[in-house]
C-alpha cells in the first residue's frame, strides 16, 4: 500500500503537492513533503514558508 502511494504521488505536479503538504494529513502529508523536497529541489526552509503562509492567512480571517 505504501508503494503504491508513494507512486502516485510521484505523478503529482509541484502546486498539487504543496496542497497536499498544507491539507495535515498524518503520512500521506509527509511523503509529500519528501517529493517536494527530492523531485522539486525545496529545501526545508522554502517548504516550511510555504506551509506557514497558508497558517497566516487562517490566522487573519479568524480575527475578522
Amino acid at each position: 500500500m505504501g508503494m503504491k502511494l508513494s507512486r502516485e504521488l510521484e505523478k503529482l505536479d509541484k502546486d498539487a503537492a504543496i496542497q497536499i503538504a498544507k491539507a495535515d494529513i498524518p503520512f500521506v502529508s509527509t511523503l509529500a513533503v519528501n517529493k517536494l523536497m527530492m523531485n522539486f529541489n525545496m529545501s526545508g526552509a522554502a517548504i516550511k514558508k510555504v506551509l506557514g503562509e497558508s497558517i497566516e492567512i487562517e490566522e487573519l480571517v479568524e480575527k475578522i
